[in-house]
């Protein structure tokens, strides 16, 4: 294997082992971090404690899952005095774990009804499902100030709140994901003429330090429309991470075994991806108290050293533009001449 090959190897290892843990973890990471999906010690309690009073199901199975479920829910660690549900816990304890969905349903458009506070209209124009699936009107409902509701249904619709939170956040990874692949092709026209005036290696460099630092700053960013911006860098790194590499490396090959190299170079794609599955999770309970977002931060550092990585790559940094000037010397000479 050339020795070029074997480190851009290592540069596409770390790129795509941070490639995979954005594109897993970062729905629950962002709704960590930027949606409210944890509940309060009083809120826990009472769903553990509920859980907890569960009769055991007659089908092993069945109680083999139960069990798994109490035990995940008692493991949750606080934060700050705040626990984190997931979107399956809260979908959970949403949906008739505390109340049947009707009471619950018949109890907030009663509490609307009496005051409907800054959402008349909605009230109006909206069913009861729909109502219950909009965040401001479910934390407006658990204003305390307002409403004064039992405990089982104030429960119930906390659980409800965070699971709505989820979906927001879910369905915001999506337009996240889109501004990032777009910010990809529009770079794409760009990479060439960079290159051009620098080098493959000077816009693989500079593209990976972008993706990391936007991956990485997603950690101080608690506002869904400010983690737009992040999606810049990360777009630069995703399409260079497309062409680059295969640029630098091309050079390197002998002719005949192209593409058996090139085969095999993809190997540095999957790998980490596999790895990735099979630690990602592990590591995020393990060492994160399962907070994706600092696993989302760590994927932003193995950019940054996928991109030192490629400064061991033999190339200068400004190698075309030189030869680009040499070039346009010579020219310029014989046209004299």
């Amino acid at each position: 294997m050339p020795k070029r090959m074997r480190r851009l190897g290592l540069v596409q290892f770390f790129s795509w082992f941070a490639l995979f843990t954005m594109w897993v973890f970062t729905t629950v990471a962002i709704s960590q971090n930027a949606y409210e999906v944890e509940v309060d010690k009083e809120a826990y309690q009472l769903a553990l404690n509920k859980l907890e009073s569960l009769p055991i199901p007659a089908d092993e199975k069945e109680a083999e899952d139960q069990a798994k479920l109490i035990e995940s829910f008692k493991n949750i660690e606080a934060n700050e005095g705040l626990y984190f549900v997931n979107s399956s816990q809260a979908g959970l304890f949403a949906n008739s774990f505390f109340v049947s969905d009707q009471e619950l349903e018949e109890s907030a458009l009663e509490a609307l009804y009496s005051k409907p506070g800054n959402f008349a209209s909605e009230i109006e124009t909206k069913t009861s499902a729909e109502l219950l699936r909009d965040s401001e009107i479910l934390g407006y409902l658990l204003d305390e100030s307002s409403f004064s509701f039992n405990q089982d249904l104030k429960t119930s619709l906390v659980y409800k709140r965070v699971k709505v939170q989820h979906e927001l956040g879910g369905d915001w990874t999506g337009v996240l994901f889109g501004t990032y692949n777009a910010i990809a092709t529009l770079f794409a026209f760009l990479i060439t003429f960079i290159a051009a005036r620098t080098s493959r290696k000077f816009v693989h460099i500079i593209s990976l330090l972008a993706g990391g630092l936007g991956l990485i700053s997603m950690l101080f960013i608690h506002d869904p429309t400010y983690l737009l911006i992040p999606m810049i860098g990360i777009g630069f790194a995703w399409a260079s991470i497309l062409t680059m590499p295969y640029a630098l490396l091309i050079d390197s090959l002998p002719p005949a075994k192209m593409g058996v190299y090139m085969g095999i170079f993809n190997f540095f794609i999957v790998i980490p991806q596999i790895v990735n599955a099979l630690v990602g999770g592990p590591i995020v309970h393990a060492f994160f108290n399962n907070y994706a977002i600092y696993y989302l931060a760590f994927g932003g550092v193995l950019f940054v050293i996928a991109a030192l990585l490629t400064l061991r790559i033999k190339e200068p940094l400004f190698g075309e533009a030189e030869i680009i000037k040499l070039r346009e010397e010579d020219a310029l000479k014989k046209s004299t001449n």
